[in-house]
């Protein structure tokens, strides 16, 4: 689960005003009841999220500042 961030939508708009900065998003890896959050406080921004067949995890983060590409989970 990609959530846009931990507060929620109006924490994200506040990143588009004048001098705002937009807040981490946050990774989930659910199994079962238990969630872990992976790269804590390391993305924002988020646009998609991959899962490979191996379990490497993929996302694309940054949609308004650039974007790019993390591997977050696996080798």
């Amino acid at each position: 689960m990609y959530e846009i961030a931990e507060d929620g939508w109006p924490a994200f708009e506040a990143g588009f005003a004048p001098g705002g900065q937009f807040p981490p998003a946050v990774l989930l890896e659910v199994k079962g009841r238990t969630r872990t959050e992976l790269a804590r406080g390391e993305l924002s921004q988020p646009g998609g999220v991959a899962v490979a067949n191996d379990g490497a995890v993929f996302v694309t983060d940054g949609m308004f500042t650039g974007g790019r590409l993390v591997q977050v989970k696996g080798d």
